[in-house]
């Protein structure tokens, strides 16, 4: 009976490990032999690369930090910016924590008209780069927009409106002739 047993632990093990494989199949030849020593192998491959694949997810979750969003101190941002013929506009909003973004751009003959996750992966950089608060002015809020957003400071309109977290607003507008 005992014998029965270990043969039923034994294979309940191996159909374990093997489950566990890395994907990749050995055939047998010899018979039991050469199974435990693919079912030994697959166990140190197995527990190289699953520390491996952990590692590496985990560096990857932080290191695209996809929650980038969080870190920002202001809940709505928009952008419009006039040029001659050309415009220049981004709308951001955090909307509980699923944020949501449009760039529309035909500066230089372009015609750019983004959205989504697209949207947001274009102003990831800028929007984190922006150092603005509650307390902002007019002035620091718009050059705090010129220089996250590299902006040419030839427009003829620009109008910047923010909305933090705790529902204050800062707006700024400049026209030049």
């Amino acid at each position: 009976m005992k014998k029965y047993g270990l043969v039923g632990l034994t294979t309940a093990m191996a159909l374990t490990l093997a489950a566990c494989g890395n994907g990749e199949e050995e055939t047998s030849t010899n018979g039991e032999d050469t199974t435990n020593e693919a079912t030994e192998n697959n166990t140190t491959d197995d527990t190289t690369n699953g520390d491996t694949d952990q590692d590496e997810g985990t560096e990857t979750d932080e290191g695209a930090d996809p929650a980038w969003y969080e870190e920002l101190n202001f809940a709505e941002f928009e952008l419009e910016v006039e040029y001659d013929n050309e415009e220049y506009d981004v709308q951001y909003d955090y909307n509980n924590g699923q944020p949501q973004a449009e760039i529309e751009d035909t500066r230089d003959g372009a015609q750019v008209q983004l959205e989504g996750e697209e949207a947001l992966s274009e102003l990831e950089p800028m929007l984190t780069q922006l150092e603005i608060d509650e307390q902002s002015t007019e002035d620091e809020l718009i050059q705090a927009s010129i220089d996250a957003f590299m902006l040419d400071e030839t427009y003829s309109e620009l109008e910047v409106e923010v909305e933090f977290f705790n529902d204050d607003e800062v707006e700024a507008e400049d026209e030049q002739e």
